[in-house]
Order: C-alpha cells, then structure tokens, then sequence
C-alpha cells in the first residue's frame, strides 16, 4: 500500500496535474495513449463493463443521475462515475447512489498510483480518478456502469469504455477554448464517445448539430440514433407543486403523468434522455414502478435545489449562457416571490459577463453580489461588476462565497428569494455553507 490513509491518497491525487483547474487549450489536451496505457496497467478493468456513458454541454449530471436511479430501481447493481464534486470527491465514484466510503476510496487511488508507478506512467488528477473509478466497479462486479465525460468526448479520459449506449443530453457553447468555438464543432467533439455497436440517445438540438453528429459517427455502425423531438417526445410537460408532471413517449412505450421532484422544465428533457438510455441499454421499456420507485427517491444536489426558507434560497448549477437560460426560464415560471430576487455569483475565467447575466435581467434583481470561485481560472469579482456595468447594472463585490453569502442573508426579508449560481465552486462552498446552517437551526429547534 503506498497509502497509509486516505488523506495520503488524497494528497497524492491533489499533486497531480488537474484540468479542472486549469483548463488545457486544444493543443495542450492529451491524447487517449496515456489513459489506455494505465489501464492496460490495471488489467485492463473497463473492457468487462457495460458501460451508459454520457457527455453532454448540460444536463449530462442531471441524466447520469436520473440513469442511477432508474437502474436501482430496477434492481440492478450500478456503479457511477460523475464529475466535478459540489463538496467531496467522494461524491464521484458511487456505488447504488451511495458514495465510495474513505477506505475504498483509498484502495483505488492506491491501486491506481501503484500501477503508474510500476509503469513509470505520468497520470493527470483526472486520469486517476477515472481510472480509480473503472477499478472499483470492475472490483465490485458491478451490472452497469453509468460514466459521465469530463468534458467533450473524443479526448475525455473516460472515452476507453466501449459503451453499449451513448448519450448527448445536449450541445451548446462551453469550453469553446478546448472544444471549439461553434456548436457544430463542440457536437463533432462529443459524438467521439459514440463506438460501433452503441445505441446513441440524443436531447434536444438543432438541426445543424444534429447533421454534424450523424456525420460524424456515419462510418461506426451505431447500433441505433434516438433523437428528442422525434421518435423520443414529451407529450407532457407541466408545472406541478414541488417539480413538474411530465408524459414520455420513447421508442418502446408510452410513459404517461410521471411526478418528477425537480424544478425547471429542461429536467423533462432530461429525464426523457435517461429513460430512453436505461430502455436502450435492455431493448425493453421500463415497467411503471420502476419509474414510479426511481423518482419518488430522486434528489440532485445543486440543481434548482432549495436550501432555505423565509428567504427562499435556490442553489443551481447554471455555469454557462445556456444554463443560466434555464435557471432564468425556472425562476420566472415557478419562483415568483412578492418579495425581491437577489444573485449572489461567481465565475471562471472564459466567461462573458454580459452573456452570464443577461438572461437574469430580465427578473428585476434587486441585488447582485459577485464573488470569486476558489480556483486559479476565477474571474475576478471586480472583472464581472465592470462587464455588468455594460448592462446598466450594478454589482456589489464581496471576498468571498461565505461574505457573499452573508451579505445577501442580511439584507433578505422572510418573502425575498436569494439565488446561488455560477461555478461549480461557488456552489460548493454556499451548499455546505447553507447545510451547516440548515443543521444548525434544526439542532436550536431540537433543544428548544
């Protein structure tokens, strides 16, 4: 063992080159050659695996998500691999829906460093991780295993699987730096993930993303293309109290007013997305309890999740134009408070200002609190008060995601609504910021 704990893993794993932090430009990425080597290290663990691997610009956490709970559900043992964390990295290898334990947690980092070692292989913090991962589910003899891309698909590290279904959820513009800077461009990187023999799951996109992904994978032999809009559909879609009530229809059956505990109307899309993947997977549709028992237990952290009352306080993921869309879409339609809306946010560097709060405006915030993400891509807190000058607004600088946060709690009336949005560290921090004082009222309520 060359771990005596799991801290020591972790240090080990922190000291290695990280891309989350510090995003590579196109010709920094490297190729698959060092991850097949490290697996090939491990013996080879993903090949035995069958695999739903997700990519997608958003909804893909949200899918893999909605996929987990959907294969619990119908009793099969599922091993799931999501990224990046809101507080643990824990929280990235799961078993069931349930977090990898420390001691486990350990053992794969450490199988992982032992291979690299032996092969004198230099591993990125993402490699390991998904390697760490693929390990683990191999050593579990797990049934399924859901992975989620990192980012794009072709180059993603998780792309040695060879998945039985492939999932888009959807294609906007992200990570253009990497990427590319057209949605066209960004579809072809994504549709990498797709093999010979997989069935492809597709959300909604344009018809010009769509010609570029079929392009794309003409010469793989893809077992089947499924596409939101077409043979998959949402018949229904509708506000419901505490989510939305939605009517299914995929290629094998008709899935009529199921009861989704979450907010926003694109987690309909989503949820579309993963039932047609889980059919796709068994060529069989789901049974009604399986659906039924899957979303009565559904919960994703850190999207349109409410962590307050009196205020209202709404923690979402939205991290680009096209997510803060969706959150600016949700709140409009299922969030109107009598009182005012205020945004506390924080962003990384690559984001236009103007873009990120653009779709927001149009909610008469009252106040705008930015901070910086704790990460060396931060953009600078006085970087977006000076792009939301250009908008005619005006945004309060704060120093941190905890004064950010306490700023807008003192200025909040019991019918306000405060919303966290922006980076996924951001969200971190103000999640655990906000469960602490969740726990903390509830103990006072506990001893009064």
């Amino acid at each position: 063992m060359p771990f005596r704990s799991v801290e020591d893993a972790l240090s080990w794993l922190d000291g290695l080159i990280d891309y989350e932090r510090v995003v590579p430009d196109r010709r920094a990425l490297p190729s698959l050659d060092s991850m097949r080597e490290l697996m090939s290290a491990l013996a080879s663990p993903e090949l035995g695996l069958s695999v739903l691997h997700i990519t997608g610009t958003n909804g893909k956490g949200s899918v893999s998500q909605m996929a987990t709970a959907l294969l619990v559900a119908k009793g099969i043992r599922v091993g799931t691999y999501t990224s990046p964390n809101l507080t643990y990295v824990n929280e990235r290898l799961a078993l069931n829906g349930d977090p990898i334990s420390d001691a486990e947690l350990c053992d794969a980092l450490a199988a992982v460093a032992l291979a690299a070692q032996a092969h004198e292989l230099s591993v990125t913090r993402f490699e390991a991780l998904t390697a760490a991962a693929l390990w683990w589910f191999a050593d579990l003899g797990v049934e399924v295993c859901v992975v989620e891309v990192g980012m794009g698909g072709t180059w993603d590290c998780s792309n040695v699987v060879e998945a039985q279904v492939a999932v888009i959820s959807s294609v906007a513009l992200d990570h253009t730096e990497v990427l590319g800077s057209t949605e066209v461009e960004i579809a072809r990187d994504k549709a990498g993930i797709v093999k010979e023999g997989s069935a492809l799951i597709v959300g909604g996109v344009s018809p010009e993303v769509k010609a570029a992904i079929i392009e794309q994978i003409e010469n793989r032999g893809a077992a089947s293309m499924t596409w939101l809009g077409e043979s998959l559909q949402l018949r229904r879609n509708e506000l419901a109290v505490g989510g939305r009530v939605a009517s299914i229809l995929t290629p094998f059956a008709l899935h009529e007013d199921l009861m989704i505990p979450l907010h926003g109307a694109h987690q309909a899309g989503n949820l579309a997305v993963a039932i047609a993947a889980v059919e796709a997977l068994f060529g069989e549709p789901l049974d009604t309890s399986v659906l039924e028992d899957a979303l009565a237990v559904l919960e994703i952290p850190g999207r349109l999740e409410i962590l307050g009352h009196n205020p209202l306080i709404l923690i979402d993921a939205a991290h680009n134009p096209a997510g803060m869309q969706a959150l600016a879409n949700c709140l409009d339609e299922a969030f109107s408070v009598t009182g005012e809306t205020h945004l506390l946010i924080g962003m990384l560097e690559g984001r236009e200002v103007e873009a990120m709060l653009a779709p927001l405006l149009e909610l008469e915030l009252a106040t705008i609190v930015a901070c910086a993400p704790n990460s060396p891509r931060a953009k600078a807190a006085e970087d977006v008060a000076q792009g939301a000058a250009g908008l005619g607004v005006t945004v309060e600088i704060a120093d941190s995601v905890a004064s950010g946060l306490e700023r807008l709690l003192e200025i909040a009336e019991d019918d306000d609504l405060i919303v966290v949005a922006g980076s996924f560290y951001v969200l971190g921090d103000a999640r655990a910021l906000l469960v602490a004082r969740q726990q903390a009222s509830s103990a006072r309520e506990t001893d009064s």
